[in-house]
């Protein structure tokens, strides 16, 4: 049976074997053996964590000593108060406030707010928005080695610099609108195809060889430039 639970601050942590050492406040600042930390699992998810050294925890010891017992949790202290202050929510924040996960369960929001680089690998990836999709970035890689499928009712792509798409396959459709802004864009593609209604461009196009009357430069009735079927130039 275990002892009554007992309070004290993190000395030494493993993160290989997921034990913490702890400095006992209600034992004169006895030093406990590396106890294990408990974590949420659900199903096949697991959520690993140890904590830092100076953390306030709460451990749970077993009957035979300092040496064995489990790490149970952190304790609020400071300013890291419960779910941010706000009820009904998830928050996974880090001591410096500048990388959040937050589940609103009211509102049925997410917000994923990170400061450094995030990365998301995936062998297959669908986003699908049911109203307005908006991402603004100073810079955009997007590399796809097969098929990248983005719907929305509306979607705006801005980028302050430069925008770079390369994929094998990819597929954007907006039942209402589609807007891409920015001073430099590259599409690199062996075949590209617009269907619409009517094609605008900043220049001129030259003729192709592949529609009628192609082979002139010139219409000889109203003297407008001839094109084809097929866009070259600006």
């Amino acid at each position: 049976m275990a002892e009554l639970l007992r309070q004290g601050q993190a000395s030494e942590r493993d993160v290989d074997t997921a034990t913490a050492r702890v400095t006992m406040d209600d034992l004169n600042g006895t030093v406990s053996g590396k106890l294990q930390v408990l974590f949420p699992a659900a199903g096949g998810w697991n959520f690993f964590w140890t904590p830092k050294e100076g953390d306030h925890v709460v451990v749970s010891k077993l009957p035979n000593g300092t040496q064995e017992g489990y790490v149970i949790g952190k304790v609020y202290t400071g300013n890291k108060m419960p779910q941010g202050g706000e009820p009904n929510i998830i928050l996974i924040v880090s001591d410096d406030g500048k990388n959040v996960v937050k589940f609103d369960a009211d509102n049925g929001t997410l917000d994923l707010i990170v400061d450094q680089t995030a990365s998301i690998k995936c062998n297959a990836l669908n986003i699908e928005v049911k109203k307005d999709l908006t991402i603004k970035s100073e810079t955009a890689d997007i590399t796809v080695e097969k098929k990248a499928t983005i719907k929305a009712e509306s979607a705006d792509i801005e980028t302050k610099k430069e925008t770079n798409i390369k994929c094998e396959s990819a597929i954007i459709d907006a039942s209402k609108s589609a807007e891409i802004k920015s001073p430099d864009i590259k599409m690199d593609s062996a075949k590209a195809k617009i269907t619409g209604g009517n094609l605008e461009v900043g220049g001129t196009a030259a003729p192709t060889g592949t529609g009628p009357f192609c082979g002139l430069p010139a219409c000889l009735i109203t003297g407008a430039p001839h094109v084809g079927d097929k866009v070259a130039g600006t």
